[in-house]
């Protein structure tokens, strides 16, 4: 039998577990079939151009950006700076400062 997840509300942030940006947060902005989450942190992964990843891959963190739940929820557009900020207030919120560098791979 397969493992289920339940997707991330929509404005929650998580963390990469599988792939190339593992140990990264990013924010949930979108929704994709029953699996998969598109993934933005309005730097590295914009919202032009969010990470479609498969929810497996993914753990939640338990904070949601409220910015960003809110213009989601409202179908309003969603900006990068909001996602920065939002991205800035969990970093504060967590201590994980030194996490929110994207440096090189």
């Amino acid at each position: 039998m397969r493992m289920k997840r339940e997707l991330p509300k929509l404005g929650s942030v998580v963390e990469v577990m599988r792939g190339r940006d593992t140990g990264l947060y990013f924010v949930v902005i979108a929704h994709a079939q029953e699996r998969f989450v598109y993934l933005a942190d309005g730097e590295v992964r914009r919202v032009e151009q969010p990470k479609r990843k498969n929810v497996l891959h993914v753990r939640s963190t338990g904070y949601v950006g409220l910015d960003t739940e809110s213009l989601l929820q409202n179908g309003q557009r969603l900006t990068n700076a909001v996602l920065r900020y939002d991205m800035r207030r969990f970093h504060a919120a967590y201590g994980r400062e030194g996490d929110s560098d994207h440096g090189e791979r």
